[in-house]
């Protein structure tokens, strides 16, 4: 029979085995751990960034990222953190994450760019056309340089002012640092000014540049075509040789003819695929299309001709086996002949005067040549 201490004593060890167990069980779970292991990339382009340095908020430890912008972290506490990246060059970052008993978590970084110690480009130097340079064409081939400290893509703006009218010509968003621009004013007097931006910071301004065109050489006699870089520009000249160029060294014009009732000058035009002919004022300016629908064709684009009689308002020329001619201002299109072969016409010359027409035609392949009138 159990006497009352000894059913105390037995009351108390019951008590202390619950309190015991109860106290390991709060140990237990305060000791459990997990992982958190991730990653670090560039925003936009997953560039892996080595050497950041990745810490967390409660504190526990604070690792690297390897080569391949990997780390990982071991025994963090259950618990929620807030994950932080940060490396020089970037804009510091935070993720919040969990951690569970027994696991990783995964953890991305998509770093962007830190732009706050970003320095702006070098102000454009102006290389073409020189300070003060007297142009002896109507174009312009507008050349400049530039760089950017950090290496930053630039884009660039030029304005293009004259002293004739208020008129100012902005070509913008350029990401090439040359820019050929034509009809320029002839006799007048230029201002251009290139900025420079990185899309970061404002953009910086170029010196202001002036050059000159020549006045208008309309007295050159003579026409002559000269290949610049693959395309036939045209040139007048005067009796002492002193040159001027008519046409763009960026289009492809070719057979110049001066009509001097007219006191113009038609020539032929190519895309590269089709050929039309235009008429412009003997100093360049005022280039028109004539040709629109039915355009001079032949079986080679760089030996079809045409003519543009004297005293006369019509062009005649070559499409295929037929001849056409039409007016100076593209209209009254007219059929004048067909070859009765389906030879095809190269060559044209008109006498209206004498009523005379003469052609000289040939094969597909540009043989089998016959000249008649």
């Amino acid at each position: 029979m159990k006497t009352g201490k000894n059913i105390f004593y037995s009351g108390f060890a019951v008590l202390f085995a619950i309190l015991l167990f109860s106290c390991n069980e709060d140990r237990i779970g305060e000791n459990d751990y997990g992982t958190i292991k991730g990653k670090v990339v560039v925003s936009g382009n997953n560039t892996p960034i080595p050497n950041t340095r990745i810490s967390t908020q409660p504190i526990t430890s604070t690792v690297f990222t390897d080569s391949s912008g990997n780390f990982r972290i071991e025994n963090v506490p259950v618990g929620d953190y807030s994950v932080e990246a940060r490396v020089e060059g970037y804009i510091t970052d935070f993720e919040p994450t969990s951690v569970v008993a027994n696991a990783a978590v995964n953890v991305v970084f998509e770093m962007e760019v830190s732009t706050a110690n970003n320095r702006p480009p070098a102000a454009p130097e102006l290389v073409a056309p020189a300070e003060n340079e007297v142009l002896q064409s109507i174009e312009a081939v507008f050349q400049w340089s530039a760089s950017d400290p950090e290496n930053d893509p630039l884009t660039f703006t030029l304005e293009l002012r004259n002293d004739q009218n208020e008129e100012v010509m902005l070509f913008e968003d350029l990401t090439d640092s040359t820019l050929t621009y034509s009809p320029l004013m002839l006799g007048a007097k230029y201002f251009w000014q290139v900025s420079a931006t990185d899309g970061i910071n404002e953009p910086v301004l170029s010196p202001l540049g002036t050059f000159e065109v020549i006045p208008a050489p309309i007295d050159n006699r003579f026409l002559f075509v000269r290949n610049i870089n693959g395309n036939n520009v045209i040139f007048s000249a005067d009796e002492n040789g002193e040159e001027f160029q008519l046409t763009s060294s960026e289009l492809n014009s070719y057979r110049p003819r001066r009509n001097v009732a007219a006191n113009k000058i038609a020539f032929l035009q190519s895309d590269g695929a089709q050929v039309d002919i235009y008429t412009m004022n003997r100093d360049g300016t005022d280039k028109t299309r004539v040709t629109s629908n039915v355009k001079p064709n032949g079986f080679n684009l760089n030996e079809i001709n045409f003519s543009w009689p004297p005293n006369s308002d019509k062009i005649y020329y070559p499409q295929l086996d037929k001849l056409y001619s039409i007016n100076t201002n593209g209209q009254g299109l007219d059929l004048v002949y067909q070859t009765t072969d389906g030879s095809l016409i190269s060559e044209v010359d008109v006498r209206e005067m004498a009523n005379l027409i003469a052609l000289k035609t040939n094969n597909l392949s540009g043989y089998n040549v016959n000249i008649f009138t």
